[in-house]
């Protein structure tokens, strides 16, 4: 990993996520990072973009089992403990979420039911009552991949 000089600061921070993301053909032009929490609405990725992220993660055999085992289990713990139960997502997705006002994001890694791993990225955004529909939708959305069989 790149590191900077201390004292760390935001702006050294934001630099060294840039080059990884330049490293994986994400250009700074194409996405707006201000903050690394998350919560900020001026934080701008596509899917594809966050997709291509969990790809490279999923590529990085140095940490791929310890980041892999931090994202929260559907059904299980974390922010996906009561969502997903008695799904066929249940166990089987590991996977963040982000909420905002009228903000709801689901973005991990699904088990097949033939065993794949798939990488999954859902942003949706509208009106602050629909952030519930969307965590349905998102779970169903989720339940049918893990079912998926080729």
């Amino acid at each position: 990993a790149v590191q900077k000089e201390t004292p760390g600061t935001w702006a050294k921070g934001l630099s060294i996520v840039a080059e990884d993301l330049r490293s994986i053909g994400i250009l700074p032009n194409t996405y707006s990072m201000k903050n690394g929490s998350g919560l900020g609405r001026s934080n701008r990725f596509s899917p594809k973009q966050i997709t291509a992220v969990l790809l490279q993660q999923l590529q990085d055999l140095d940490r791929w089992a310890e980041y892999f085992v931090a994202q929260p289990i559907a059904a299980r713990d974390g922010t996906l403990r009561m969502r997903m139960k008695k799904t066929p997502a249940e166990g089987r997705l590991r996977a963040k979420t982000g909420t905002i006002d009228g903000v709801s994001s689901l973005s991990g890694y699904v088990f097949t039911q033939d065993r794949r791993l798939w990488i999954v990225s859902i942003l949706m955004n509208g009106k602050v009552k629909h952030n519930k529909l969307f965590r349905k939708a998102q779970d169903k959305i989720c339940a049918l991949l893990a079912q998926f069989q080729g």
